[in-house]
């Protein structure tokens, strides 16, 4: 009987070698494409983590600052001429600089320390607190306090809870009053765009602090932080066209001046406040697109053709306590 035989139709020579390449070919341009659309997603994605990154910390810091220019005041003596505060005599000092950062220091009883554990009488010089903060108080440059935010003292000794005073109180408190830390603070930016806060004692010109200062860094990447002010001349304690400066029969942004300008510190009722901040890391493609503005209050910005991306705020702070 004879074996039929079967036979395969078409070639059994398998793929050319042109066959193959046009393959390997096509599966690179496919791996470039998903390469490339990897690398696009991962571009944005830093860029719009930076971004994000430098409008949250910067307004942070803003809603920081704007707090202490608010308080600016609170619990202040009668005359910081006689009762200064850590040696500052004003309850606002800045540095204003035309070619760099300015720098600003304001003093106030920004945080309460605690409450007075007993009832105090008129004519007494010393207290009980009951410290709820955690603030180490001392007989140096923590030793200035608000009772109830109305009647300025230092501390001479400590034993225990009991703070002796100074100064015979004035009035009566009773029990469970708020007693304030009065105390100067720096908002400056230093050499590594840092913008810090510094408890007492800062030196505004380099942005450093004592060994005693608490020191914080509330912002990174801050390329400018810039002052502006208003004035009440009349002292109705509005801000109205008795400081008008552009001549318009009203006040507005136009009739904040410098610091260079102010007549008396004490005159102060709002400052403006400008934070430049800018992304940790340049983005490639947005080289040349994310220059500063020509000119931030008194200070002037050169055109650059980086690739970082900037976010620029200002902020009117109103001072409650003139």
């Amino acid at each position: 009987m004879k074996v039929p035989v079967y036979k395969l139709r078409g070639s059994t020579a398998g793929y050319t070698l042109i066959e193959l390449l046009v393959a390997l070919a096509a599966s690179m341009l496919l791996v470039i494409a998903a390469y490339a659309t990897y690398i696009a997603q991962n571009r944005s994605y830093v860029a719009q983590e930076g971004v994000s990154e430098v409008n949250t910390q910067s307004r942070i810091a803003m809603d920081i600052i704007a707090n202490d220019i608010r308080a600016t005041g609170f619990g202040l003596p009668e005359d910081l001429a006689i009762d200064s505060i850590n040696g500052r005599t004003s309850r606002i000092v800045v540095n204003d600089r035309t070619d760099s950062t300015d720098a600003i220091t304001v003093v106030a009883g920004f945080r309460q320390v605690g409450v007075l554990a007993a009832a105090v009488t008129m004519g007494s010089n010393s207290i009980n607190l009951v410290n709820t903060s955690g603030i180490v108080l001392n007989t140096t440059d923590r030793k200035y306090l608000s009772i109830d935010g109305i009647t300025f003292v230092e501390i001479t000794a400590i034993t225990g809870n009991t703070l002796t005073l100074d100064r015979s109180l004035d009035q009566a408190f009773p029990a469970g009053r708020p007693v304030y830390l009065v105390e100067d603070v720096t908002y400056c930016v230093d050499g590594s765009l840092n913008l810090r806060r510094i408890r007492r004692a800062a030196n505004m010109v380099n942005c450093t602090g004592a060994n005693t200062s608490d020191t914080d860094t509330i912002a990174e990447d801050i390329e400018d932080f810039q002052l502006a002010f208003a004035e009440d001349l009349n002292g109705d304690g509005l801000l109205t066209a008795d400081d008008d400066q552009d001549g318009d029969n009203d006040f507005d942004s136009n009739d904040f001046i410098n610091w260079g300008n102010v007549s008396d510190p004490s005159n102060i009722i709002a400052v403006r406040v400008n934070i430049l901040a800018r992304t940790d890391r340049e983005d490639p493609d947005f080289r040349g697109l994310g220059n500063p503005p020509a000119q931030i209050e008194n200070r002037v910005h050169a055109a650059t053709n980086d690739g970082f991306r900037r976010r620029w705020w200002q902020e009117v702070i109103t001072i409650r306590n003139k």
